[in-house]
């Protein structure tokens, strides 16, 4: 096999970025470093066309990706410079204020009860409602997209803020909480965990994962990157569990054969994640050729849409189609294709300019006044930026509701005063 220049480039990046990671004082979450890692890595992969279903792509299609992705680094990197008379705390002191912050334990307590009791009658009602849960329905790939009542949904869809919160709890409180405390919040974070897999839907879980090791990495500098690492493998692990339940019963090597593999069928096991991760710049470069009208905001802005009740009939007016020009049963297309679809290559050069220049103002906030909301809140930009080889995470409302609900919580609820700063 011979790499081709866009392989060997991206393929260096991401190495260099990971490489570096392992050295002491450098931030692993650091959004440049995140992006680019996933990035670099996903663009390598995607032109190794390991699939008949992949194309060489035209350089219009190159110009436009490349412009989004060095449109969100730009966005960094403004805010970088525009701090640099600010300079950030070092971890340890990070580490110490953020231990220093008081937070109410008995709130914190009752509102992870509350949302785990919400999201407990909200998934009994549902199940009701379809008749069984996806996981155990007949045809789990199909239910699995079908199960859900609107309005409802969403406080099912709370799991991964009542997760987070619960690790958040057990962190801060570890040593001031009794034994049936603990035991209380394992239960119910365990509960609500291995419930939500019977719905066989796996975002949740990343939009838990992401800003869970965010928040133990800043508060307690435990984590390495080669945890990370490690917890990222186990968690592909129990994606590829969730995975084969939703194909039971079909033909061995299901994803291997319906993805057109071009290797070796001995290889089959890397064919789930090589196109999970290739197919969506794959959609995105086919669709920018062909795209020649636009819609104004309605992909942009799409949680806007569907809690307005605007979302369906405007599609229908308009003929807009949410997945144009697929070509097979990957259907995603990365964070940049609704800013395309909405504006053109305009959009993709500026409203990742402006995503980047707000998750980089966040994380700057966060590193200069370390509170735990804030941390929380760049956890979430992080999950964003894993994401945003696969969708656009920030215009879905189930990132929208939990990311209000989080800022409810822990901007309103837990606070109870200021942490007292010693004169310096």
């Amino acid at each position: 096999m011979c790499l081709s220049p866009a392989s060997i480039i991206g393929f260096s990046i991401c190495l260099y970025l990971i490489a570096t990671a392992f050295l002491r004082g450098v931030d692993v979450f650091a959004p440049y470093r995140v992006f680019g890692i996933i990035w670099s890595l996903a663009i390598g992969l995607a032109d190794l066309k390991f699939s008949y279903f992949q194309h060489d792509w035209s350089a219009y299609s190159w110009l436009v990706l490349l412009t989004g992705v060095s449109s969100m680094m730009l966005g960094f990197l403004f805010v970088g410079v525009a701090f640099l008379d600010r300079p950030m705390l070092a971890f340890s002191e990070l580490r110490r204020r953020l231990g220093q912050e008081q937070i109410s334990e008995p709130k914190l307590l009752w509102v992870i009860i509350l949302l785990s009791t919400m999201y407990a009658v909200s998934l009994v009602v549902e199940i009701i409602i379809a008749g069984g849960l996806p996981a155990f329905a007949a045809r789990p790939d199909r239910a699995r997209v079908e199960f859900g009542v609107f309005g409802i949904h969403l406080f099912v869809t709370t799991m991964p803020t009542i997760l987070l919160l619960g690790v958040q709890y057990l962190v801060i409180f570890w040593r001031k909480i009794s034994g049936f405390r603990k035991s209380l919040i394992l239960i119910v974070c365990l509960t609500v965990f291995f419930s939500f897999s019977f719905l066989l839907q796996r975002f949740g879980y990343v939009m838990w994962a992401v800003p869970t090791l965010v928040f133990i990495y800043y508060a307690t500098g435990k984590i390495k990157f080669r945890h990370i690492l490690m917890f990222g493998g186990i968690l592909l692990v129990f994606f590829q569990i969730l995975q084969s339940v939703r194909v039971t019963g079909y033909v061995e090597n299901y994803i291997y054969v319906i993805s057109k593999m071009k290797f070796p069928v001995r290889y089959a096991f890397f064919a789930e994640p090589y196109m999970y991760i290739t197919m969506n710049l794959e959609n995105f470069a086919r669709s920018v050729d062909r795209l020649t009208s636009y819609s104004y905001g309605y992909f942009s802005f799409d949680f806007i849409m569907a809690l307005s009740g605007l979302k369906h009939p405007l599609a229908q007016e308009f003929g807009f189609v949410e997945r144009p020009f697929l070509i097979s049963g990957y259907n995603t297309f990365s964070f940049l294709m609704p800013f395309y679809q909405d504006f053109g290559v305009l959009g993709v050069a500026m409203l990742p300019l402006c995503l980047g220049g707000g998750i980089g103002y966040v994380y700057h906030a966060m590193r200069r006044n370390p509170t735990l909301a804030n941390v929380t809140m760049y956890g979430i930009g992080v999950y964003v930026l894993v994401i945003s080889f696969f969708i656009h995470a920030l215009g879905m409302l189930t990132t929208f509701s939990n990311l209000i609900l989080l800022i409810i919580v822990h901007y309103s609820v837990l606070r109870v005063g200021k942490r007292k700063e010693k004169p310096t």
